[in-house]
């Protein structure tokens, strides 16, 4: 699902681009990796932050891979620190674990991209 063609780009971004949001939503739904840019730099990510319709509908996607995934409390970690216990989601992404907001914004840079 995220096979990339001779120039970079994934059939996500294929999709995006021939503004076809019922093909884009089933490769989100099958695990289509937004962030992935073609040889330009050019990503699915960067039209969804353009357009309100395709930011919901890549999130509900991550919300739902997330908790498909089944992660737990008990299992996770805090990205920075390393701290077990009291750690929550981003609430951005659902896929990453901060112990508070001083881990979180220690790695906004890094985690923003």
């Amino acid at each position: 699902v995220n096979a990339q063609n001779r120039f970079g780009a994934t059939p996500l971004l294929d999709s995006i681009l021939a503004e076809n949001v019922v093909m884009s939503q089933i490769l989100l739904s099958y695990g289509a990796d937004p962030f992935i840019g073609d040889l330009t730099g050019d990503s699915p990510y960067r039209y969804f932050k353009k357009d309100p319709r395709l930011m919901d509908m890549f999130e509900a996607s991550i919300k739902a891979r997330a908790s498909e995934t089944s992660l737990s409390l008990k299992h996770n970690k805090c990205k920075v620190c390393g701290k077990s216990r009291e750690i929550k989601r981003c609430t951005g992404c659902h896929l990453v674990w901060y112990c508070g907001a001083l881990c979180q914004n220690r790695d906004w840079n890094g985690h923003n991209e």
